[in-house]
Formats: C-alpha cells, structure tokens, sequence
C-alpha cells in the first residue's frame, strides 16, 4: 500500500512540474530575449535580434540555428530606428528573412539560397510571386505608415493600407495607439489592419472584404494614461526622446483602438484586443477566412510591460508564448490548450 501512495505521490509530482494551471511548461536551449516567434510546417522559428533559432514542434528540440550580424551572405542587419528583429515569413519549403537593406531566401532546415539589397521600406514578406511591405512618407508635415503591394522586382504595384505614424515632428500624437499598421500572411491569403479594423486580400493583391467588427471597447482612463506615459519613460527606444520630443504632444482618446495584434492559426484569423495593466486575461477574437465572427474567448497572454506581449502564436487549439522566468530569468515556452 505504501508503495502505491509513494507511486502516485511522484507521478502527480511528474505532472505538475509540467503542467501549471492546464499550461505545459518547455525549457528551450538557445534564446535568452527572444523578439518574435512563429510556427510553421510543423517547425517553431524563434527571432532573437538577426538569430534565427529552428526547433521541432513535436519534440521541442534544437533543429539549427542560423544568423549573425553583419553586411555578408548569411548576416543580417536590424533596423536601427526602431531597434526591431528581422522578420520572417514562409513559403514551400522557403524562409524568407527580411533585414535592414536586404531580403534572403533559406530552406526550412536554415542552409542559405541566395539574396538581394533592397533600398527602401522594411519589413518585406513573400506573398505569391510579389511582396508586401512597410514604408514611411511624408505629406503636408505629417508622417504616415504604408504597407505597400509590390512587384518581384519591388515595384510598387498598388497602396494596401495607410496610417498617420505614431511618431510626428509637427504634429499631436496618440498616447496608446503606438503601432504602425501590420499585415500577416498564411497560404493564398493576407490580413492588413491598421487599429480599427482588418481587410481580406487574396494571392493577387486584390482586397476580398474589410471587417468592422462591433469589437468591445475599453475606455482610456487617467490611470492608463499614467501608466503609458511611465512606461515611455523606461522604454529603451523611446525614453530618450520623451521629456524634449514627445511628452508635450501626446493626447489620450476617449478609447483604446479596437486591434492589438493580429495573426493566423492553422485555419482562422485572430485578433488579440488591447489589455489594461490590471487585466488578467485578454479578448481573443476568431474569424474564418471570409470574415465570419466565430466565438470569442479569455487567453492568458502575458505582457512583459504595459504595452508589448511576450513573443506568442496561436496555433492548432493552443497558446505558445515565449515567457521570462521570474527565478533564472530564463524564457522558457508555455503552451496552453485553448
């Protein structure tokens, strides 16, 4: 009898160091401060400034990893202004890894195909024979962001979507609405959005629908405007800038945009809403591939600060999000069944 209850005192021993309130918990060997993170073709691709880490989704072990910095074949350069990783994106049996002045090609397994400079915009994905990318431009004093629909030979065929930048020389600027507009890709299908709403795009560049959902709104109150402003003025990027260039021009709306993030899983579109300081869970949206609202639901995604999440995917009826931990201070993945 002893021998049963010591038996099952280990096997719940076993589980638990796995699994924390339903979500399984990876140590991964390789990243320390990872900035972005994907799934794809059963293979998880881990950003860390110009690394890329490829692991197996089955097992979670180390693939290969590839990326260093520097001007060469094979290293990459970040975006200095914004100080943000390169990006990728996927085609059969292709990752495409978008870097300051240069777009390369390597195969699912990282071993390099070839590459090219490009001059301007940034963040460029492969979507059918053509490219999709952000570019900045300037009218009548004000800045604004542009994704942009473009030819192999990065052409501009047709404007997607704009939007006023966040940053402005002469101009007021949003106290929480801080993201240029962003687009993601899966298969024959893309989805722009730029705060409020989002717009369907088929392989041709041609937009199939806008959604304005009746999203939930969250009102702006005195708290989060403290909040944000602190926030600004211990963030890397922008604290610098903040006391001389910014804190005099920001307003605060009424409310928060109604879109955060944006992304797909293995078969849906998801859209993450904006989450307050205190909130535990966040608003996850899901849509079909036609625009159909299908359910809404409460996800743990956790905020490394009041405005950015941990790196995250939601894929095949789960949450992945890459998480430092308190203790070792160590990320480690946690993946939570949805």
């Amino acid at each position: 009898m002893l021998k049963k209850v010591i038996f099952l005192v280990l096997v719940l021993a076993l589980f638990f160091t796995s699994f924390v309130f339903g979500t399984r918990i990876i140590d991964l060997d390789g990243p320390t401060n990872p900035g972005s993170f994907y799934i794809d073709n059963n293979r998880i691709y881990i950003v860390e400034k110009v690394t890329v880490y490829v692991y197996s989704l089955k097992d979670f072990k180390l693939i290969t990893k590839f990326g260093k910095a520097g001007e060469g074949p094979k290293e990459f350069m970040m975006d200095n202004d914004s100080n943000v990783n390169i990006q990728l994106s996927f085609r059969p049996g292709r990752i495409i890894v978008s870097s300051k002045n240069k777009i390369s090609f390597f195969s699912n397994d990282g071993k390099f195909i070839k590459e090219f400079r490009v001059k301007t915009g940034k963040w460029y994905k492969q979507f059918g024979e053509n490219y999709v990318g952000l570019k900045g431009q300037n009218k009548d004093n004000l800045s604004y962001d542009v994704i942009n629909l473009y030819d192999p030979e990065l052409k501009k065929i047709k404007v997607l979507t704009i939007k006023k930048s966040w940053y402005q020389q002469n101009a007021k600027m949003s106290g929480v609405d801080l993201s240029a507009p962003s687009f993601v890709i899966s298969g024959d299908h893309m989805v722009v959005t730029s705060s409020n709403d989002f717009s369907i795009f088929n392989i041709k560049g041609i937009k199939l629908l806008t959604v304005d959902y009746d999203f939930k709104k969250k009102r702006v109150t005195k708290e989060d405007e403290r909040n944000y402003r602190n926030w600004m003025k211990k963030s890397p990027v922008v604290k610098q800038y903040y006391e001389n260039l910014i804190k005099n021009k920001l307003v605060f709306p009424e409310y928060f945009p109604k879109i955060k993030y944006i992304g797909f899983t293995d078969k849906d579109i998801y859209i993450t809403a904006y989450k307050k300081k205190k909130e535990k869970n966040t608003d996850v949206y899901f849509f079909n591939l036609k625009g159909k609202f299908l359910k809404k639901i409460k996800l743990p995604i956790v905020y490394k600060d009041v405005f950015y999440s941990y790196p995250f995917e939601i894929y095949n009826g789960k949450l992945y999000q890459l998480i430092e931990d308190d203790e070792d201070e160590n990320t480690k993945l946690h993946i939570t069944e949805i």
